[in-house]
């Protein structure tokens, strides 16, 4: 028999992948492959590869509970033109080079359906001892990861975990209202409806949970927006376009 002391960080951490990846018992040993997946990637100078939907905030999370939030966590997106921030405050970077400069000791984040010029550089820096920084990638199929030679930690469609999604909405409803000071069951039945109802993802979960956090501490949609650093009609976008019930909108 072995015995194996999990620190706290450790702890949370499994916490955290159980989530991602699922609570029954045969989800236990994709959890135990996505440790060992997550220390080899620090210990081997390797990616680490997510495969799923709507991973960026996922890959955020892991890089918080790795390496602190203290430490950069950079998106590679050709997209944008200069560093900036996305929906949720992401710092991005139109390409390798800059990205890597940007995360200097903390985390690349690249998406394989944007992938940046120059990638064969970016992961030749990544792989040198003296680099500090690590690379988290971000596929929807298993077949993009390929490329980068590891096993991807597959995150499973909330389709796969119906009979978990009343827990899942709980978890990351608790986590909402944690600095907010709300009470433990604040989210009401019918916006867990709603969130049943079209959210898809565990981003998009977490997402509508903050989101609806906020409205209800500030007392209202607009303030709740100001809370979150989004303007108010971006808010109000977003609640129309998925749907948000008008009798439990502040408009």
């Amino acid at each position: 028999m072995t015995l194996v002391a999990e620190s706290a960080c450790l702890i949370e951490l499994r916490s955290a992948l159980a989530r991602m990846l699922g609570w029954s018992a045969s989800a236990a040993e994709a959890v135990d492959l996505a440790l060992r997946a997550i220390r080899f990637a620090a210990q081997r100078r390797t990616p680490l590869v997510l495969c799923g939907a709507d991973l960026v905030p996922l890959a955020e999370e892991l890089h918080r509970l790795t390496l602190t939030a203290a430490r950069p966590f950079v998106l590679c997106n050709p997209r944008r033109k200069t560093t900036g921030s996305t929906w949720n405050r992401t710092r991005c970077a139109a390409t390798g080079t800059a990205a890597l400069a940007a995360a200097v000791g903390g985390t690349v984040c690249l998406m394989t359906q944007h992938l940046p010029s120059g990638l064969r550089s970016l992961m030749q820096a990544i792989r040198r001892p003296e680099c500090q920084t690590q690379l988290v990638v971000c596929a929807e199929r298993a077949d993009e990861a390929e490329v980068f030679n590891v096993a991807p930690i597959v995150v499973p469609p909330l389709t796969a975990r119906k009979d978990e999604l009343d827990r899942l909405i709980e978890e990351y409803a608790r986590d909402a209202a944690g600095p907010l000071e709300l009470g433990q069951h604040w989210l009401s039945l019918p916006e867990r409806t709603w969130i049943k109802a079209n959210m898809h993802t565990l981003a998009s979960i977490q997402r509508a949970t903050t989101r609806l956090a906020a409205i209800r501490q500030a007392g209202s949609m607009t303030r709740g927006a100001t809370r979150l650093g989004i303007s108010h009609v971006a808010m109000l976008k977003w609640l129309r376009t998925h749907k948000f019930p008008t009798e439990l909108a502040d408009a």
